[in-house]
């Protein structure tokens, strides 16, 4: 229950939540941990749920093709293949995105922070990731509810963009004139990883996809 109310505090109060977050002691895990539980819990239920009833397995669609000349001769035939997500299956990928993104920041982080004079501490940095990750995680699992679900994982992914912001000059403090760019430069970072991974994610899977695939001959075409 702590790490829910700590959730909302940085959705509706982020600089007062990232004040107390900061004025624990560095060594203290107790909040990552519930923290950590909150976020892959739910990834992992939502995983059991879809591999027990078979939902991993993308649709394919295959249907055939001919073509034609001007004089209307056929020239030969073919199949389309069509790959198609459910919206629980593309949740489930945007979460698992999420968890390799967060992953990327927390090296991101640590690896910017020296530029701005900032101390690059691992646990402040896996704070900083962890509670600022949660609402792309909730928003991507909630990507499977109709109709709303697309508006709800673009509004968690604005909401992490504005937590790494905010955040990490609170808990990796820079130099005093450098506090403004540091934090603009880590939201950059992170909204630009926001972008990038599901767009190498759909080319990597259209690439996989048709080099592994061979749709089946239709009936009545020659092979």
């Amino acid at each position: 229950m702590q790490a829910a109310r700590r959730a909302l505090r940085l959705v509706f109060a982020p600089s007062k939540a990232w004040a107390a977050i900061a004025a624990e002691r560095s060594t203290e895990r107790s909040g990552l941990t519930g923290h950590a539980l909150l976020l892959f819990v739910p990834f992992l239920a939502f995983f059991a749920l879809q591999l027990a009833i078979g939902g991993l397995h993308p649709d394919v669609t295959v249907s055939g093709q001919a073509r034609f000349r001007m004089d209307g001769s056929q020239i030969g035939s073919g199949s389309n293949v069509t790959l198609s997500l459910s919206g629980s299956q593309t949740a489930l990928l945007l979460c698992a995105l999420c968890l390799v993104g967060g992953a990327l920041m927390y090296w991101l982080v640590l690896s910017n922070a020296e530029s701005y004079g900032a101390v690059p501490d691992r646990t402040a940095a896996l704070r900083l990731v962890l509670y600022a990750m949660t609402p792309a995680v909730i928003g991507s699992l909630l990507y499977a509810v109709p109709l709303i679900g697309w508006l709800l994982a673009i509004l968690g992914y604005i909401l992490t963009v504005r937590l790494f912001r905010r955040g990490a000059p609170v808990l990796l403090p820079p130099l005093v004139d450098e506090t403004g760019r540091f934090g603009r430069v880590i939201g950059r970072r992170a909204a630009i990883l926001g972008l990038v991974l599901p767009v190498l994610a759909f080319i990597g899977g259209a690439i996989a996809f048709s080099a592994r695939f061979v749709p089946p001959a239709m009936p009545g075409m020659s092979t």
